[in-house]
Parts: C-alpha cells; structure tokens; sequence
C-alpha cells in the first residue's frame, strides 16, 4: 500500500486541496493578471476610437433632418437609446419600451434576445444611405405629367383645406373663429365634435359641415398634432371588418365618429338632397376617414344616409389601415371611392406593425454583411467628392478604394431591398393613392436645401419660393410595404407641406381618364 502523506501531490488530487504556490507560481499570475489589464486598456483604446469615428459620422455626415429621422425611428421601435447614445441595440429594449401593449413582437423570429453589432445610429444610416438610392432611381422611373383630371383635383383641393385647418379650428372655443379658420360662415357648420373631456370612449374630433361649392355634406376629422403619437398609434394590430381586416385602434375611432355623426349626416342629406357625402382628415383622420366611408359604402343597412347617397373620400397622408380576405368584393367597392395622397417622402402612410417589423429585419440584415467599420465609414461618407476622400483617408488611415465601395453599396441596396418579413400580414391603402412629388431635380435640390430652415418649425415658412409638383397614381405596396428612413420623412407628413404640395400643382384644363391599379 501507498504511503500517501498530506501535502503529497496525489493527496492533494484525492482531497480536491490548491497546491502551494512557489515563487514561478506567483510570477505567472502576475504576469497573467498584467496581460489581461492591458487586453482591458486596449480594449477601451478601440472602443474609443469606434465611438469617435462613429461620432463624426454623426456629426459631420448626418444632416440635422436625418438625426430627426433616426431619433423618430428610435421611437418607433421605442428605444430607450438617444440618437447619441453608441451602445448595442438590443430589440428587447427597443420594441417594447414604447409598444409594450404589442406583445407578439415577442414572436418576430428570436431577434428580440439578439443585440446589434453595429450602434443602431449607424444601422440606420447605413439603411438611409440605400434607401436614398432606391428612391431616387424610383423618382427617375415616374410620370412627368400630372396624372387626375383638374375638376377631381380641384374638388380634392377645396376638401384638403378642411382636412388641414380643423386643427387649429378645434383649439377655439368661439364658433365664429372656428368658422373662419375653417373658411365657412357659422351657419354651414352642422356640428362640431371637439371636447370628448368625461367621455369613457375616446372618440376623434371632427366637425360636420356644408360646402355648397362643391354640393356636399363633408365630415371632417382631425388627427394628432404629434406625429410620434401617429406612429406609435399606427403600431397595432388588426381585427375583422368587412370581410377583411383593419387596424384596430382606429377603427374604434371611426365607429365612435360614426356613431356620434350620424344624427347630423342624416339630417344635413335629408336637407340637401341633393348633396353628397365627404369624408375627410389628415394623418389619423384620415385613416378614420377612410374606415368611415368603407362602413358607409359597405354596409347597406346603415342608418347614417339614406340610401342612393353618394359617398367619397379625401385622405391625406393616413396609414395603411385594411387588409382584404379572399372575397376582394369590399376592395372593389370602395376603391374609386377613397382619394388618398401622400406627399413626397412622408414616412406614416408608410408605417404599420408589419412594415416596423421589415425595418427590423433590414437592419438585422445589413448587421450581419461583412463589413469591417472602416468599410462601413467608407459606405457612409461616399459620394462628396476628392475633397470628402481625402478627409476619410485622414480620419481612417487607409485610402478610400472607390471600386470597393461601388460594391458593397450595391451589396448593401440589395440587401435593404431585399429584407423580408413574414410574421405580421401588411395593411394596406383601400384606395386609390395619388402621390405628390417635385416636378424636377431642381425642385427636389431646393427642398433639400430648404430643410435647415423650416424643419424646426410647426407654420409655413415664410419667403420661400414655391415649388411644382406633379400627382399621379401610384399603387398600395410602393407605400405599405416598406418603412423608409429619408430626409423628409417627418416633416413632408406635415399638414403644411401637403397644403404646399397641393399649392404647387398646376394642371391647367387637363383631363386625364381614369386607371385600375392593384
């Protein structure tokens, strides 16, 4: 037998004991410890340098409309993060911090256990940076010429007045400034719904009204005057309504309006038999306002109208908001019925659960391309010129090879474009969409120059020369499909920019005939 003492090596197995340490012991821990500190210090020496590099991404290629866009993005996914803020993006802080009530984001993929590589700012501008691209080969590809006749856009025109001034209309008290703002005398005015303070159910404002110009019986409703509410709002899901689906939230609004309008929409019509029915809004009122007229033409045991009226709608700037079943019979109805417009690069008729969800899955995407940070820099600061190159090469340390980015900025448009998500189904615009947008380059290089200036602000700016734009048809996935991340995705949802983009069309006596889209 084995004579094992304590303190012999195999005793010290057996026992599970810790050797003691000798001197060459101690030096390699010593020198273990060190290497592992300076691995730290090096690590935090990088780290630096990838926040100061990304920090002049930010501060001297991001224009001050795009940091808006991010920090709006931001919100949409509900980041706790601020556009400054370098740490990863984890889409278990983001989604639902600000869409909480959301919860089977939790089932979009595994990505909400998933941080981001890359800092979300520069994710974000990564995507901006080919969807700027998309949509500017997109832009090249359209009609030239207007495409509505000038008696339909004429009467569209007059209904987007009330659409954008029942804003400030509601905020007074007195019905003569309320008729004013709205550009009617107080007797056309048939009621107003504009304090619903002590109601257990939230219904919109609206206000119903003649306009003998037009013979017409108009509902308008307003929408928000935060445009973060907007999107937050538009973040939901769906329940059934005629055969098909439509956003939740809002069609609770539209049944409350209709509900409580009804009595005067009776009585205006049978007044004025001869009159038809508008409704009308802009941003949430007009989603409200389409999912009103779908129940007024659609449902033939309605009592608001009686029957044989004509009924129509003018929505400017509204989210997607129906999704049709297999029976497209709904759609059919009411599509030459519902007027939709959207100007230019306005993000909320964009914006819905399903396309916040793409975004997503197209940040995920360009997260995952093999870029190393100097190539992403590189992918960022492209296109100023030999002067902007040899200020990168200075910041970086490496030249900038013009063919590289020339790939991966195309590597990186395919990958944007071709992002996909299958968890939520997409709401669509049951309507025929009219989009307005410059009339030229040089329209569009003044509007971007213009942004400095106006964005700021909440009125029309003032001295600015105005701009031409054209309308045409345009069908429901160019909008509903993809969430964007452009310059003016904020401020062209603004009511004063559509009242601009109207202003600056001119059609003269064309007439153009009617197509079938979708």
């Amino acid at each position: 037998m084995v004579n094992v003492k304590k303190g012999n090596f195999f005793y010290r197995v057996a026992h599970c004991e810790t050797a003691p340490k000798d001197d060459v012991d101690e030096a390699l821990q010593k020198v273990h410890q060190k290497v592992q500190e300076a691995k730290k210090d090096v690590k935090k020496v990088v780290d630096a340098k990838v926040e100061e590099l990304w920090k002049d991404v930010k501060e001297k290629y991001i224009s001050e409309p795009a940091k808006e866009a991010f920090d709006f993005i931001e919100k949409i996914c509900g980041s706790s993060q601020t556009s400054s803020s370098f740490q990863t993006f984890s889409l278990n802080s983001t989604f639902f911090s600000a869409c909480t009530y959301v919860d089977n984001l939790r089932d979009f993929g595994q990505l909400d256990t998933v941080d981001f590589d890359t800092p979300l700012i520069v994710l974000l501008a990564l995507v901006k940076k080919a969807q700027d691209r998309l949509d500017r080969d997109w832009l090249a590809s359209l009609p030239k010429e207007s495409e509505i006749s000038s008696a339909d856009f004429a009467r569209h025109k007059r209904m987007k007045q009330y659409a954008c001034t029942v804003y400030d209309a509601s905020l007074s008290s007195k019905p003569a400034k309320r008729a004013a703002v709205l550009g009617v005398s107080e007797d056309e005015i048939v009621a107003t719904n504009f304090d619903d303070a002590g109601d257990s159910e939230h219904c919109p404002r609206f206000v119903v009204l003649l306009d003998h110009e037009t013979k017409s019986v108009v509902l308008v409703v307003r929408g928000t005057f935060s445009v973060t509410d907007v999107i937050i709002d538009v973040v939901c899901d769906d329940e059934d309504f005629l055969g098909g689906h439509a956003h939740r939230g809002i069609l609770r609004g539209a049944r409350a309006v209709l509900a409580r309008a009804a009595p005067a929409l009776r009585r205006a019509a049978e007044e004025h038999p001869e009159y038809g029915v508008c409704v009308t809004g802009h941003s949430l009122g007009a989603a409200t306002a389409e999912l009103v007229t779908m129940e007024l033409l659609c449902d033939d045991h309605h009592r608001a109208l009686r029957p044989g009226t004509p009924v129509e709608c003018v929505a400017l700037a509204p989210p997607p908001v129906f999704r049709c079943g297999d029976d497209r019979a709904t759609l059919d109805r009411v599509h030459g019925r519902i007027n939709i417009y959207v100007n230019g690069q306005d993000c909320i008729p964009r914006a819905s659960l399903a396309s916040a969800a793409r975004l997503v899955a197209a940040l995920r995407a360009v997260d995952s391309l093999p870029l190393t940070n100097t190539q992403k820099f590189h992918l960022l600061t492209s296109g100023g010129g030999e002067s902007s190159d040899a200020v990168v090469s200075a910041i970086t340390g490496e030249a900038v090879n013009q063919e590289e980015v020339a790939t991966n900025l195309r590597l990186l448009e395919d990958t944007v474009a071709e992002a996909a998500q299958d968890r939520f189904p997409f709401l669509e615009h049951p309507g025929r969409i009219h989009y307005l947008y410059p009339a030229s380059k040089a329209a569009e290089k003044e509007q971007q120059q213009s942004l400095s200036s106006s964005f700021p602000f909440s009125g029309d700016p003032k001295g600015e020369t105005r701009r031409s734009y054209v309308v045409v048809r345009q069908s429901s996935q160019m909008f509903s499909r993809q969430l964007t991340v452009l310059e003016r995705m904020v401020l062209d949802h603004l009511e004063w920019c559509y009242r601009e983009a109207f202003d600056g069309v001119a059609l003269g006596d064309q007439k153009t005939e009617d197509k079938t889209e979708d």
